[in-house]
C-alpha cells in the first residue's frame, strides 16, 4: 500500500523526556516519584502502577497528554522484566535520574514514603 505521511509531532506519543520534565517538577527527587508509582511499599513497581500513576498523575494535574503515554513501552525502556512485570527501584531511579543520588537509599526511599504518607 502507499506510504502513510508521518504525524505532526504534537500527533506522538509523549516520550520519556516529557514525562521526566512533569516528574521533576511535581516531585523532589527520583525517590519521591517513585512512591508515588508505587502505592504498596515494595521496592518495585509493575506495569499496572504505571498505568494507573500516569492516571492519577494526568488527573493531578494539567498534564492531560500524559493520558496518552504508553506504558508498555515505557514499561521496556525502563528495563521491566516482562515475565514477571515488575521495574525495580534502582532501574527506575537510572531511568529518571534527579534531585538525589542513590546513596543510602533505603532511608531515602523510607523519607519519600513518610512525606507521601502524611
Amino acid at each position: 500500500g502507499m506510504a502513510h505521511p508521518a504525524p505532526p509531532a504534537s500527533a506522538k506519543k509523549p516520550n520519556r523526556r516529557a514525562l521526566e520534565e512533569v516528574l521533576r517538577v511535581r516531585f523532589p527527587s527520583h525517590f519521591d516519584a517513585f512512591v508515588y508509582f508505587d502505592q504498596d511499599d515494595g521496592n518495585s513497581i509493575g506495569l499496572l502502577e504505571i498505568k494507573k500513576s500516569l492516571q492519577r498523575l494526568s488527573d493531578d494535574g494539567e498534564e492531560e497528554y500524559l493520558r496518552e503515554v504508553d506504558a508498555m513501552k515505557l514499561f521496556r525502556e525502563m528495563g521491566g522484566v516482562t515475565r514477571d512485570k515488575m521495574v525495580d527501584l534502582h532501574k527506575f531511579c537510572r531511568f529518571f535520574n534527579f534531585g538525589d543520588t542513590m546513596e543510602h537509599w533505603q532511608g531515602k526511599l523510607a523519607s519519600a514514603r513518610k512525606v507521601r504518607n502524611k
